[in-house]
């Protein structure tokens, strides 16, 4: 504990690498993982004085009133946090998951038996780069980031748990990019 009381609301933590596990806890390293992981939780935090959290998810009423006002902002997104230019985006929600996102139509062909990874966050804080199994097997052209509250994670927190509610979700997105696919 502090020997004088914080003059600001917050907290400090300090960690000690093991042997041989220092670069874990190197500024560059630290930075990136709490980037990763972290940056779209909705409270300040940073790194050594580097603000490591971005504000609102791109998809948020928060980035945009409208649809049309947010789209620069999940292409930039895609951009920058999965390296492409998406063909088109669209705005997904699933409210009895608490499942908020978008789905990015890749530029290219993809392989139908390739399993595409999707990013998913867990009350905006990323669960996993390369979740299997958020769409139908049919939408392998799409690639989600999502965040959801009511998705269960799997004991691992490296997948979410097959049930009901996963099902229902996948259902329901596939409902959406059936639209998109309607609406070309």
């Amino acid at each position: 504990l502090a020997k004088a009381p914080r003059t600001e609301p917050g907290t400090t933590v300090t960690l000690v690498p093991r042997r041989d596990a220092e670069h874990w806890l190197a500024t560059p390293m630290v930075t990136e993982l709490a980037r990763l992981y972290g940056s779209l939780l909705p409270i300040r935090i940073s790194v050594d004085g580097v603000q490591i959290t971005a504000g609102p998810a791109p998809w948020s009423p928060a980035a945009g009133a409208s649809p049309a006002a947010r789209r620069p902002g999940l292409v930039r997104y895609a951009q920058e946090a999965l390296g492409f230019t998406p063909f088109d985006v669209i705005e997904l929600s699933v409210p009895e998951a608490g499942l908020t996102g978008a789905a990015f139509v890749l530029p290219h062909p993809v392989n139908p038996a390739a399993r595409p990874g999707h990013r998913v966050y867990l009350k905006q804080m990323l669960l996993t780069d390369g979740a299997e199994g958020l769409l139908p097997d049919w939408a392998f052209f799409a690639r989600c980031v999502v965040d959801t509250s009511e998705l269960r994670p799997t004991a691992s927190r490296e997948a979410l748990y097959e049930d009901s509610l996963l099902e229902a979700t996948r259902e329901a997105l596939g409902d959406q990019l059936r639209g998109w696919l309607v609406r070309l």
